[in-house]
């Protein structure tokens, strides 16, 4: 079942993860797998309205992209 594969190895690139970070790992595939993203953040985890806090991400992206020129 899903629990249980979650608490095994797993191997990215050639290296293995183990406990948490694998844990972690698996639940990055596992969204991105059902949802085309590797990370979900729940609407009533916001420290904002929803608007607000995609204006900001999206702020944080440009900066990014502005760095990397």
């Amino acid at each position: 079942t899903y629990l249980g594969a979650e608490f095994t190895p797993l191997v990215v690139n050639g290296d293995r993860y183990r406990g948490v970070l694998a844990m972690f790992g698996h639940r990055c595939q596992t969204l991105e797998s059902h949802l085309g993203f590797h990370l979900y953040v729940s609407i009533d985890s916001l420290d904002r309205p929803p608007a607000e806090f995609v204006e900001l991400l999206r702020e944080w992206q440009q900066e990014h992209l502005l760095k990397e020129d």
